[in-house]
């Protein structure tokens, strides 16, 4: 049976954790079979090293600085930032390989719980930088209506509770992103050519692109893909917005959309091909496949090589 966590994937680390405050990534290299161990190989000697505090244990961020912009960075070209835990990170390698094969630009991992592993395989791929809310940011089940524990907990099967900690970590995220412009992409999307043009999408309005489709009476978004500018208004007050009313939200798409009908703010959504449902009809000029759901991830795991 396929095991969901990247310890039970394939990666065997050949290199060691020196004397000192650093981890040797260099060598995490993939293994072919799904169950590797971790080895402890020779010393390092002059390879890169990653500083055990980006790679272990998450350090919750100042609460007065969550809702702004890293004001001390400004920021270099564009970049993408994906973001995992210990449930999510079965799809790790499985991204990057889809990504990777038609896109170079770089990728920033924030790690919202995963495995020692995980961590040590994304810092070989890139950056990796630890997130996690302080206590009390996001409301638990006790502080939320009773009516509406009953909606979302049918809405979702999963632990909603615990999904809901992670689901609200975007837009924060992108606040933290080290690039000008960013793509933010769930996990569970499929990178089929090259996103180049996707950046452009934010350079016009308030520097913020989402997907948006308009249909007779109802226009629907989807955040699964974000495209923000830094300093971008949008993403500072859908921050704002989900630490002062994430209680009255199943998830930050709700909050993101409740924040854009209520500000009016001038974004330019990109088109369907970057943020393609799997329940839809695939087009052949797709760029991403977006693996919604149940049924997507059931997709997912079929295209996976296990042995």
């Amino acid at each position: 049976m396929y095991q969901k966590n990247m310890d039970d994937l394939t990666y065997t680390f050949r290199g060691c954790i020196p004397k000192g405050s650093g981890v040797c990534a260099a060598d995490f290299v993939p293994n072919d079979n799904p169950i590797a161990t971790n080895a402890i190989g020779e010393e390092c000697g002059g390879k890169d090293v990653v500083p055990t505090s980006a790679l272990l244990g998450i350090d919750p961020l100042n609460a007065y600085d969550l809702t702004d912009w890293d004001h001390n960075d400004d920021g270099s070209g564009d970049g993408v930032i994906i973001a995992a835990d210990e449930n999510q990170e079965w799809m790790l390698k499985w991204w990057w390989e889809n990504y990777s094969k038609e896109n170079a630009f770089p990728v920033t991992f924030f790690d919202l719980g995963m495995s020692k592993s995980a961590r040590l395989w994304c810092g070989s791929k890139g950056d990796v930088i630890p997130f996690a809310f302080p206590d009390g940011w996001i409301k638990p089940r006790e502080a939320i209506t009773s009516d509406e524990i009953e909606e979302w907990e049918k809405k979702y099967q999963g632990d909603l509770w615990e999904g809901r900690t992670q689901w609200f970590c975007k837009p924060y995220v992108l606040l933290r992103s080290p690039y000008v412009r960013t793509v933010w992409m769930d996990l569970d999307c499929e990178v089929r050519s090259s996103i180049a043009e996707l950046f452009d999408y934010c350079n016009e309005g308030d520097g913020f692109s989402i997907l948006k489709l308009s249909l007779e009476n109802l226009d629907l978004f989807s955040a699964g893909v974000v495209v923000s500018k830094r300093l971008s208004p949008v993403t500072k007050k859908w921050a704002e917005n989900i630490y002062h009313e994430n209680h009255k939200h199943f998830g930050d798409e709700n909050v993101l959309i409740e924040t854009l009908n209520k500000e009016k703010f001038k974004i330019t959504p990109y088109p369907l091909i970057y943020n393609w449902p799997t329940i839809i009809p695939q087009s052949c000029k797709t760029v991403i496949r977006h693996h919604i759901g149940g049924y997507g991830k059931t997709k997912i795991l079929g295209g996976l090589s296990v042995v």
